[in-house]
């Protein structure tokens, strides 16, 4: 299955973009999302002596993510681009508490999901 196949039981025409669905379920209620970090699991860094070992590792994409049902801080199964989420780590940003600012930290704008950020665009 592709981000332009329909999901099963969706009821929409093949070639339909399921990224817009949840841009515009996103857009209907969800007044908050949650910034996870896609992190390279094979290695860890120190960034300074007070790190424990495997604390921080290298962030190779942000994505944006909804909550989970009735949680705002959970993130729901799937980013808006739509990878699963279950291996990534839930940043403590939270876009509403930065007025003006990108919905990501700007020190990842350089590996931010292009196609979150296209859904957050929309």
């Amino acid at each position: 299955m592709t981000e332009l196949d329909p999901a099963p039981g969706s009821g929409q025409p093949a070639g339909c973009d399921r990224r817009v669905d949840r841009a515009a379920a996103y857009r209907r209620g969800m007044s908050e999302i949650v910034v996870v970090y896609e992190v390279d699991r094979s290695t860890a860094t120190r960034t300074s002596p007070g790190v424990a070992h495997g604390e921080e590792r290298p962030v190779l994409r942000v994505h944006a993510a909804p909550p989970a049902p009735g949680a705002l801080t959970a993130t729901g199964p799937r980013t808006l681009c739509g990878k699963d989420t279950f291996a990534m780590e839930t940043s403590s940003w939270k876009p509403s508490e930065h007025p003006g600012a990108p919905w990501y930290p700007a020190e990842y704008a350089s590996v931010v999901c292009p196609d979150c950020d296209a859904v957050m665009e929309i």
